[in-house]
């Protein structure tokens, strides 16, 4: 009797299923391109989401140390003739750093230790969390039922009664919303509120003592004004009114001061006829479209900031101003030239040297402040469009409507890739049928669709990063023009293009997973039999 020996199958090399799955993709390259354009219309997607977030995220960061001087300069004039109330007083606790300015502030003006202002600053920042993540979360009328009409911090000390923190229980039962932390930890926190609001109050009333030191020390003139003086005693005449700031701090808000004060210099040009008409003329614009823009515009160059300075150097200019009780234009530490009254030739010459030195200087200050004040405009724009966009907050910097419309996309690329696998399947079970008959086993099957699955995968992920990429970034350019470029986090972006890449190649494996376990499952005879 003839003995049957029965062998293990054969198992291919990695090396000879990719040969096969490149030949199937060149004979099926229709389906696989349409594949391809699947994943890469899902990576794009995600590609331009993850460039647009990212680099506003940086642009937000570079935003905020460049106008940092002009915040800077608004606070001080602000809190030179305002006193702080409970609700700006929490806001700034909150961010104070131990041994920066606006802690030994509140060292001095609350008798306290190092320990008593950290006690404080943890509280409000506790007390900002609860306000940002939950209080300004719901509605009026959500919130009216919980704490009355009490709004920021006052918030806080209402529920310091026992009457009112009662109806808060049982108010927010009915609520059905989470607080950032359990109803325990928010009574713990209100009892620490409470117990610190004697020290509050007395930095408050001490803020309110030294505001009033200011005003004299000012004697009536502007706040801006004052900080422009540049003077090196600023910051010691600050410290005997209660304030504190170091002297860098005190020479950027004066340089950032004086730029104010130009600004609103050549802004009151406007008001003045002459300069109207003059540059109307200039500009060949109508005088009723003439403003601010256009003023700006001609003097940010350097002949339109000479003509500007010679015209405002003429009498002319000087009969027209004080006609409107308007100062002489200076912009220069300079003293305006004044001509000599008798006839000395000496002292003629000398007074045309110090006119021209004076427009010169003039004009060289006209063209900083200009540039400088559309430079402020261009980033109060993007300032505004990143504010608008936002994609500043959530997971990865994503908004959550953002987040779902990639769910879907993904989705969307399963299904669609499933299906053209699906289908290759369809037309492949003859081919299946002799591969199952020449000895290849259902796992390499598996592998084989699964492996072209991920080519084409590749290839979509690659194509849609790099499409994505440039989307993301001309769609940053609109919003945020040139900062765009320059704020570009190349390493971080090369990251995500691999992630994108990546992410695309597990889409198409996990959508090929199911049609590779159908072919896999085929039985050689019944697919033979299948036209």
């Amino acid at each position: 009797m003839k003995t049957i020996e029965v062998k293990n199958q054969v198992r291919l090399p990695l090396g000879k299923c990719v040969e096969l799955v490149l030949n199937g993709v060149r004979f099926r390259l229709f389906r696989s391109a349409i594949t391809v354009v699947i994943i890469a219309l899902a990576v794009a997607f995600l590609m331009t989401m993850l460039t647009e977030s990212m680099v506003s995220l940086e642009v937000g960061k570079a935003l905020k140390a460049r106008t940092g001087p002009r915040d800077s300069l608004l606070f001080w004039s602000s809190r030179l003739t305002s006193p702080m109330n409970e609700q700006e007083l929490t806001g700034i606790m909150a961010q104070a750093k131990a041994g920066d300015d606006r802690w030994r502030e509140f060292q001095a003006w609350g008798a306290l230790d190092d320990r008593g202002v950290a006690s404080l600053a943890e509280n409000s920042a506790a007390a900002m969390t609860y306000l940002n993540d939950f209080f300004s979360q719901i509605t009026e009328g959500q919130r009216r039922p919980l704490v009355g009409r009490a709004s920021g911090a006052a918030i806080f000390t209402t529920l310091g009664e026992p009457d009112r923190l009662a109806t808060f229980r049982t108010e927010f039962a009915k609520l059905g919303k989470q607080m950032p932390t359990s109803l325990g930890e928010f009574e713990k926190f209100l009892t620490e509120w409470k117990s610190l609001s004697a020290a509050r109050h007395k930095i408050l009333k001490a803020n309110a003592d030294s505001v009033n030191m200011a005003r004299a020390v000012l004697n009536d003139a502007q706040p801006v004004a004052f900080l422009a003086s540049g003077k090196e005693d600023l910051p010691a005449k600050l410290a005997r009114c209660g304030f504190v700031i170091d002297g860098r701090q005190a020479g950027i808000i004066s340089v950032q001061a004086r730029q104010s004060l130009d600004n609103e210099k050549i802004e009151s040009l406007l008001k003045i006829p002459l300069v109207q008409a003059k540059l109307a003329d200039r500009t060949k614009v109508k005088i009723a479209s003439i403003n601010l823009g256009t003023l700006l515009g001609e003097i940010s160059g350097s002949s339109g900031a000479e003509w500007l300075a010679k015209l405002t150097a003429t009498s002319e200019y000087y009969k027209a101003a004080d006609q409107l009780k308007m100062p002489a234009f200076n912009l220069t530490d300079l003293a305006i030239p004044v001509p000599p009254a008798g006839q000395d030739q000496a002292a003629q010459e000398k007074f045309k040297k110090d006119a021209q030195a004076f427009v010169a200087a003039n004009a060289e200050r006209v063209r900083q402040v200009a540039r400088g004040r559309l430079k402020d405009n261009k980033l109060a724009e993007i300032e505004a469009s990143v504010l608008v966009s936002g994609e500043s907050k959530g997971f990865m910097g994503f908004s959550p409507r953002t987040l779902w419309l990639i769910v879907v996309s993904f989705i969307v690329c399963v299904v669609g890739i499933t299906n053209a696998m699906l289908m290759s399947v369809t037309e492949r079970f003859r081919e299946i049928a002799t591969m199952k008959c020449l000895g290849a086993t259902d796992g390499f099957i598996m592998v084989n669709f699964i492996l072209e699955s991920c080519m084409q995968g590749i290839a979509g992920g690659m194509i849609g990063s790099a499409l994505g990429f440039i989307l993301g970034m001309l769609r940053s350019w609109v919003s945020c023009g040139a900062m765009a470029w320059e704020q570009m986090p190349g390493a971080v972006l090369l990251a995500a293009m691999g992630c994108a890449i990546v992410t695309g190649v597990l889409l198409s494996a996990l959508a090929a997973v199911y049609p590779a376990y159908v072919a896999a499952r085929l039985a050689p005879m019944e697919a033979m039999r299948i036209e």
